[in-house]
């Protein structure tokens, strides 16, 4: 009897060893996977401004604002070697229940690392947790290395879409907020498009 359960404690330790084993050489394959990913060439002769998005993308109901490098807090850190950044208003607006905006920033960060805390800090700093909610989520094929897309009805009568996008150490955001007669999300993923296809043409993935 005392034999048997020498048997099955010795077993048991060693499933233990084994699975103990099994769990370090995944966690070391991450980590080894992630700083790879994170070793990625940097890009420092892009120009970002090319992907801001169009103003003729836009349409008539929206005029183009002023804005300037200090709206954005990432853009003052000392990572963000490089900031563009492009705002839009409706020009009719709705003042009884406050008006749209598109707003777009590009941030060119010193190295890949730097633009991978970019890219995830908006998400823990700001009280946008729509956009992370899974049914918010918008499928869209795309070629970033990090990637949120999500719409959701936030305001009243008002549709919130917004894309946070890297590529190597190149982040995008666009948000927008829209009435139905001002804009739509079809066009608002258009411009989701034209900035993962231009990120191409830029040499920031591999076709």
């Amino acid at each position: 009897m005392k034999q048997r359960k020498v048997i099955i404690i010795v077993t048991l330790a060693l499933l233990f060893l084994i699975l103990l084993f099994c769990l370090l050489s995944y966690l070391d394959f991450l980590k080894i996977k992630g700083g790879k990913q994170l070793e990625a060439p940097v890009n420092s002769n892009i120009d970002i401004e090319s992907l801001l998005i169009q103003d003729e993308f836009i349409g008539r109901k929206w005029k183009l604002v002023e804005t300037d490098n200090s709206r954005s807090n990432y853009a003052l850190l000392q990572s963000v070697g490089a900031f563009a950044a492009k705002m839009y208003e409706p020009v009719y607006i709705h003042t009884a229940w406050g008006k749209g905006m598109i707003y777009q920033e590009v941030l060119q960060a010193r190295d890949t690392y730097a633009a991978w805390v970019l890219f995830d800090r908006p998400l823990k700093d700001s009280n946008q947790k729509w956009v992370e909610k899974e049914e918010n989520f918008v499928e869209m094929e795309h070629h970033a290395d990090q990637w949120y897309l999500s719409c959701a009805d936030i305001h009243l009568d008002r549709r919130d879409c917004s894309l946070m996008a890297r590529y190597s150490n190149i982040v995008v955001f666009l948000s927008s907020s829209f009435y139905a007669d001002e804009f739509s999300q079809e066009k608002f993923l258009d411009l989701v498009k034209f900035i993962d296809e231009t990120a191409g043409e830029l040499g920031l993935y591999e076709p």
